[in-house]
């Protein structure tokens, strides 16, 4: 590559964190507009469910064969672009669509963490980060991006998929303009049970996938089986913890945390996007990944501005406030997009401060520190999307207004009915309760930590 194109592509580098974490969502607005334009959830419905299945386990298998995230980044850049030309075909072969489905939840599954890593790494061996402007050039690309991203939806589904695969392939191009660095490991690999790692990817997988398929589908009847089976799996998992005692390297108080904050971007894209699709139709999906998008763009400039004025414990309080106010706002329906925003924000900047700490501060690898943080995040998506599931299922049989399948066929055909509200309400109420308690033990638990430090 000559010195030229690498110096454009490196200023171009505002790019892949708006990229990296939208992948997060684009393939999801794709993969339902496909439904939307159809109406056929029978043959349209399971890519989108193999992306999420995939995309929340896929980093439990890294676990068997570990890999450089170097490596891990620019696969999963590649498995993302056939994944979207494979979309690209989804309309005139359903197959194709299974493949982009599952290719595109590993790719998105990947992206992120290995992402996150190698920026780490490249400002720390090689001082190289982003720029002073950078941060406003995310937030200008976010914001046409996802607004070309809208529009072509609606144009055609195939050049849609063709964007993407052309974004990933600019993405790659970037990031192999990058300085190269050399990692100085001195910690040894953690050696995870086969047993534990293929446990916890069949189970996560399968949880997503039957949740997702209820979501869809509507079998609320077997809901009742599932969670007696799942409870079964938990206690199985919890003797062959106390047998055998694998080795942990985060802490417990750590770990709660980021199971914490994984629960929390669940919420926003899960529960808060089931609740005003059913209130609004099908705009509110668009609404609320613009809002996250921009919040999470924004949030590394807020956190920034904090850690110049403040000292650690008022940062701490700051974001506690910050997600607090957010949850709280989301309770009432005139200020629910305010919250999001909020809730977005300050959950991004808790995130900002659990990566700085996993990955300064754990007894891991350096190179896969940020992939056992992104692990536990993706158990607080599971953890939380059962606990939603389990309430809104003992709502509906407590009010007995409406069933859980008629408010699952709500979502599935972005209908608007009164009936649902109570028990929505209701399930947010909760949810959102379980959530301020669950911050302000943590909060606790923090200081008290740092008090002994």
């Amino acid at each position: 590559m000559s010195e030229k194109n690498k110096h454009f592509l490196l200023s171009l580098r505002f790019i892949p964190f708006v990229l990296t974490n939208g992948m997060n969502l684009f393939p999801v607005l794709i993969l339902a507009q496909i439904y939307l334009k159809y109406r056929d959830i029978d043959k349209y419905v399971l890519p989108l469910i193999l992306y999420y299945s995939f995309k929340t386990t896929v980093l439990f298998l890294i676990r068997l064969k570990p890999i450089t995230v170097n490596q891990l980044l620019q696969g999963s850049i590649i498995i993302g672009i056939i994944g979207s030309v494979m979309g690209s075909l989804y309309e005139s072969n359903i197959y194709f669509g299974l493949l982009s489905g599952a290719l595109l939840g590993i790719c998105s599954g990947t992206l992120y963490p290995s992402f996150l890593t190698v920026q780490f790494h490249e400002k720390t061996y090689n001082d190289f980060g982003s720029g002073k402007k950078d941060p406003l050039y995310s937030i200008g690309f976010a914001i046409i991006y996802a607004l070309a991203l809208f529009g072509l939806i609606k144009y055609s589904i195939s050049l849609t998929f063709l964007f993407l695969a052309l974004s990933l392939a600019l993405l790659l191009a970037i990031l192999r303009a990058y300085p190269h660095y050399e990692i100085v490991e001195d910690t040894e690999e953690v050696r995870y049970p086969v047993f534990e790692t293929l446990f916890l990817f069949i189970t996560g997988f399968f949880v997503i996938f039957i949740i997702k398929i209820d979501k869809k589908l509507g079998i609320a009847d077997s809901l009742p089986i599932f969670f007696l089976f799942l409870a079964t799996l938990i206690i199985l998992y919890f003797f062959f913890v106390k047998k055998t005692k694998p080795e942990r390297r985060l802490s417990p108080l750590l770990t709660r945390m980021i199971i914490f904050k994984g629960m929390l971007t669940n919420f926003i894209l899960v529960f808060c996007t089931f609740y005003q699709l059913i209130k609004e139709g099908g705009m509110a999906i668009n609404k609320i990944y613009l809002i996250y998008l921009v919040a999470i763009t924004l949030a590394p400039m807020i956190y920034s501005r904090l850690l110049k004025r403040y000292l650690d414990t008022k940062i701490v309080n700051v974001i506690v406030l910050g997600i607090a106010s957010g949850l709280l706002l989301i309770l009432w329906s005139p200020s629910f997009y305010v919250g999001i925003l909020l809730l977005s924000l300050f959950t991004s900047q808790l995130n900002l401060r659990l990566n700085k700490l996993v990955y300064f501060e754990a007894e891991l690898p350096k190179d896969h520190r940020l992939l056992a943080k992104y692990r536990l995040t993706n158990v607080g998506s599971v953890l939380h999307q059962l606990i939603m599931m389990f309430i809104m299922y003992l709502a509906t049989i407590y009010f007995k207004t409406i069933t859980i399948d008629e408010i699952l066929q709500l979502y599935t055909y972005k209908h608007v009915d009164e009936s649902a509200f109570l028990t929505l309400n209701v399930t947010k109420a909760i949810i959102i309760f379980i959530f301020l308690v669950s911050l302000y033990v943590l909060q606790k638990q923090y200081k008290k930590s740092k008090a002994l430090d």
